[in-house]
């Protein structure tokens, strides 16, 4: 399949099926690449920004007044770090508009000139991968936010019946600013309450989003490549084919137009990869930290709320690594599938077209943190190392 010179903005049922939950959702916090210089879109992304600068400050001030015990100024700092995450996600995603754009422009144009059943088929399995992680993480993000709201809700009314007999007790927010708001009037709490609720529905959305969407252009852009090495595999099939070298040209061209989305891809997300991959590592030494301390004395909610938590730093963690290594995986075999044609029916000054391609197509497209920590299943694996190094030296010096 080749894609057009000319990219269209028109959705058919596959974009719709592959993008649409982004779309959606990205609209409403005004970050859908393809609608950001809207009026509307911006006011939406200024009230999602303050919503979450709103949330940001009281935990902040929550963690420098300390009032409570150790696990409660890290819950803080986790849920700060966490909606800080989000909000620079969806900042760095409209910086690098321009390239989103390119990458969905693309993606729309792919599926509107698609025509072969079995490509289709190809496009379809990788977008069912992006749709299956997209809904796998709204529903783990939002069950967890709403055990914390619960939880909240259940510790207030508990502290209400302690206050009644005469026992001193704190307020409880989903946000965990207990000593910011400490003494507030019941109407005002219900207001802060009911707000916190929103404000953290938005960070946990933005936080998914923009992992969905990431991991979403990055299968699709596999989908292509595989798409790409069949075509490549069949140069040559029919002896003495004519047209070979133009055939040729055009999935040259089409390689060529997918190495540059996937640098637009890494470029766009190679920041926000690094700010992960540290905020991972600091979590995953930190709640593994208290997980252990926690089972040595007591299996409680906390102990179901750490495992939470660890849980989802590994999920993101596992989702950005396995996209980098599948897209490497994919680009790398770009080259075999050449090596793989039937070059052996074709005369040998244009067999020697075949391996300049080769030599490019040997080079992996590769997705970093930073531009210098290539993300794959090998990278995670030794985040998980060194992370549980640290957290085993923590586990000692609090032993000691």
């Amino acid at each position: 399949m080749m894609a057009s010179a000319k990219m269209t903005s028109t959705w058919n049922a596959d974009t719709v099926y592959a993008f649409t939950v982004h779309r959606s959702i990205l609209t409403l916090f005004g970050s859908w690449p393809l609608q950001m210089k809207n009026v509307s879109a911006k006011i939406r992304w200024y009230l999602t920004v303050v919503a979450q600068i709103t949330s940001i400050i009281p935990l902040s001030y929550e963690m420098y007044l300390s009032c409570r015990d150790v696990e409660s100024i890290i819950d803080a700092f986790m849920c700060n770090a966490t909606t800080f995450s989000s909000l620079m996600k969806l900042t760095i995603l409209r910086f690098h508009r321009e390239k989103m754009v390119g990458m969905i422009k693309g993606a729309i144009e792919d599926w509107s000139s698609i025509e072969d059943p079995k490509y289709r088929k190809i496009m379809k399995k990788h977008a069912y991968m992006g749709r299956l992680i997209c809904f796998s993480l709204m529903t783990f993000m939002y069950m967890s936010y709403f055990m914390y709201i619960t939880l909240a809700l259940a510790l207030e009314i508990i502290n209400r019946n302690e206050t009644a007999i005469g026992i001193r007790t704190q307020r409880e927010f989903p946000l965990l600013t207990t000593c910011t708001f400490e003494n507030i009037s019941v109407p005002l709490y219900c207001i802060i309450f009911v707000i916190q609720i929103v404000q953290g529905t938005i960070t946990c959305t933005g936080i998914i989003i923009n992992d969905a969407l990431f991991f979403a252009l990055t299968m699709h852009l596999c989908g292509q490549l595989e798409i790409l090495k069949i075509e490549f595999r069949m140069i040559g099939k029919e002896p003495n084919e004519k047209g070979y070298r133009s055939k040729l040209r055009l999935l040259v061209r089409r390689h060529y137009h997918l190495v540059q989305l996937a640098k637009h891809l890494e470029d766009s997300f190679n920041v926000i990869n690094l700010m992960q991959l540290l905020l991972c590592a600091v979590l995953i030494c930190v709640e593994g930290f208290q997980l252990i301390v926690n089972l040595k004395i007591t299996v409680d909610f906390s102990t179901l709320k750490h495992c939470l938590v660890l849980n989802a730093v590994l999920i993101q963690l596992f989702l950005y690594s396995f996209s980098g290594d599948y897209l490497k995986t994919q680009s790398e075999g770009v080259a075999y599938a050449i090596y793989d044609c039937y070059w052996y029916n074709l005369p040998p000054d244009e067999v020697k077209d075949l391996g300049l391609v080769m030599i490019r197509a040997g080079i992996p497209l590769i997705l970093t943190a930073g531009k210098f920590f290539v993300m794959t299943l090998e990278s995670f694996k030794d985040i998980l190392k060194t992370s549980a190094s640290y957290m085993s030296f923590l586990r000692v010096m609090v032993g000691e």
